[in-house]
Order: C-alpha cells, then sequence, then structure tokens
C-alpha cells in the first residue's frame, strides 16, 4: 500500500510506439519514456491514531506553564499520515486519584496542535494542582488512549499539607537544586533542606538553623 504522501510518488514508464511509415515498409517501433506522479491523500482514522511517547508515565504539568505529549494520525490501514486537517480536539478530566480514578469533566485548557509529518502535540495548561485525564477525539470519536497528567508547583514553591503551592520557605532549596527530579512538583515531605538546616520531621514547613556553637551539624536532605 502506498501511504499518504504530501510529496507524489513519481515514475517511469516505457511505452513502445508505432509510428506510421512509407506504404508496404512500416517504421520500426519507438520507445518513448513516461513519467508518472500518483497523488495518495488519506483521512485519519480515529481507532488507528498512535501515541509518540509512552502513554503509562504521567505527564507532569507545572501549574500554569504548557506541557504536552504527542499523538501520530494514521489512515484506516494504520499508515501514517503525511498532512494535518483532522478535526482533533483534546479535553481534561480531573481525577479522585492517581491508582483507581474516577475522572469528571474539568475547565482546565487543552488544545491540539499540527506539528508536521502526520504528527500532534496536545498542549496542557493547569491551573489547580490534581491528577488528570487528556483525552483526545477525532469528531466525536475517542481515540484509543489517553494521558494522565499530574499538577505540580512551580520551582521555589511546594505543596503544602492543604494540597496547595506555597513558597518554599527560608532554608530550603525546593525547586533550585541540581536534581532535575525536584526542579518541579516538590511536597512538604521532600523539601530540600540547606546545609545545616533541621526541622521536626517531614510532616513539617517549620526550618530552623542549626545551632553549631553547641556543635549541631545537620546534612543536606529532608
Amino acid at each position: 500500500n502506498l501511504s499518504d504522501s504530501a510529496t507524489p510518488y513519481e515514475s517511469t514508464v516505457a511505452v513502445e510506439a508505432l509510428l506510421p511509415g512509407p506504404f508496404f515498409a512500416p517504421a520500426p517501433p519507438q520507445l518513448a519514456s513516461i513519467v508518472v506522479k500518483v497523488f495518495v491523500t488519506a483521512e485519519p482514522v480515529a481507532s488507528r491514531c498512535t501515541p509518540t511517547e509512552g502513554s503509562d508515565a504521567p505527564l507532569t504539568a507545572t501549574l500554569f506553564e504548557a506541557a504536552s505529549f504527542g499523538f501520530i494520525a494514521r489512515d484506516i490501514d494504520s499508515l501514517a499520515l503525511d498532512h494535518g486537517g483532522g478535526a482533533f480536539r483534546a479535553g481534561i478530566a480531573r481525577c479522585a486519584n492517581s491508582t483507581e480514578p474516577t475522572c469528571v469533566r474539568s475547565s482546565e485548557s487543552a488544545a491540539v496542535e499540527y506539528v508536521g509529518a502526520g504528527q500532534y502535540r496536545v498542549q496542557v495548561v493547569l491551573s489547580q494542582l490534581g491528577t488528570y485525564q487528556a483525552r483526545v477525539w477525532l469528531g466525536y470519536e475517542l481515540l484509543p488512549f489517553t494521558r494522565r497528567v499530574v499538577g505540580a508547583c512551580p520551582p521555589g514553591e511546594y505543596v503544602s499539607a492543604s494540597s496547595v503551592c506555597r513558597p518554599c520557605p527560608s532554608g530550603v532549596r525546593c525547586g533550585r537544586t541540581a536534581n532535575a527530579s525536584r526542579a518541579t512538583g516538590a511536597t512538604l515531605a521532600t523539601l530540600d533542606l540547606a546545609l545545616n538546616h533541621w526541622r521536626p520531621s517531614s510532616d513539617s514547613s517549620e526550618v530552623h538553623v542549626c545551632n553549631t556553637d553547641m556543635g549541631w551539624q545537620a546534612s543536606e536532605g529532608t
């Protein structure tokens, strides 16, 4: 099968032609080459579309910043398309939890953008923390995959005990460490204490400086 292509398929066909000659003396056959171009255009089929990256791992979305995931539009034969224009749309549902989600429609923002070569990106922007599910439709038909999205606080903030973003207290380096996994998504339990700072427990946001005059010393960590 020929797949959808923005440029035509091209081939050369050899044709043998008999040209008229003098009476009783036919001219020998003449060979000619003809260039044939075939344009192939197919329509996307929702059930054949596939994600461009694994959909099992959750997508971390820093609040008020765009996060995205991709998918490939395919035709009825599962061949990738090479043009855009499908009537794709996306929506976000808020889920009760991350293990056995019960999801309901949300007003959070999601949009589908064509990026070329039959590939699309779904841009997600969250305004609240939580676990969400991103879905994509072609017309009224749901694509055969979803993507779990988890809201995260921006660098310099953490998720408090009341599940809202709070500025990191003094003596904490949340969102500013060299550890890329803590660049966003810091929580109360994972606050990264600076050297010679301590707190009563991982459930506390009270951070204190060690009394070095009394020989106290604490390592970096939580």
